[in-house]
């Protein structure tokens, strides 16, 4: 039993570092932990709540891949005309971003019995959103004189 020192004693014993390791492993969000360990909630302050989480969101860095030093004549091979907009002036500057989608498989965790729990998906915050833009353009269905994208609409008074 588990009073007797015997297996269930050491596996309660890690009860803490293998959540903590769960925790950490799986990427878990406060929703997360909350929905696959309700009694974490139960009498838990936000504070301690936050306490068993994995830190801050770690950074991604975006590349800037065009340079306002390129010049443009006519109809270059980018595709964008200088007078694109049809106005008699030139088109305005372009600003292109290189990005890589973040979308990966978090490890196993391995329990007490050699079994394997606890593998999810992740996927980056941005980088999903800015692909989900850019599909139309990556399958081709978009053709090439809409190869702009709006995706910043005016403020609405």
């Amino acid at each position: 039993g588990r009073g007797d020192g015997g297996p269930g004693a050491a596996a309660a014993g890690a009860g803490p570092s293998l959540f903590r390791a769960y925790v950490e492993g799986q990427r878990l969000n406060p929703a997360d932990v909350l929905r696959e360990f309700p009694s974490t909630g139960q009498g838990a302050s936000p504070s301690a709540l936050c306490a068993v989480l994995p830190g801050a969101i770690a950074p991604r860095y975006y590349s800037v891949s065009s340079s306002p030093l390129a010049e443009t004549d006519g109809d270059d091979e980018d595709g964008y005309d200088e007078d694109e907009f049809g106005l008699g002036e030139p088109a305005p500057p372009r600003l292109t971003v290189a990005f890589s989608v973040v979308d990966y498989l978090t490890p196993p965790l391995t329990l007490a019995g050699g079994e394997e729990a606890g593998r999810r998906r992740i996927g980056g915050l941005a980088t999903r959103r800015l692909e989900a833009l850019c599909a139309p353009f990556l399958s081709g269905s978009a053709g090439r004189s809409s190869s702009s994208s709006s995706s910043f609409s005016s403020p609405r008074r």
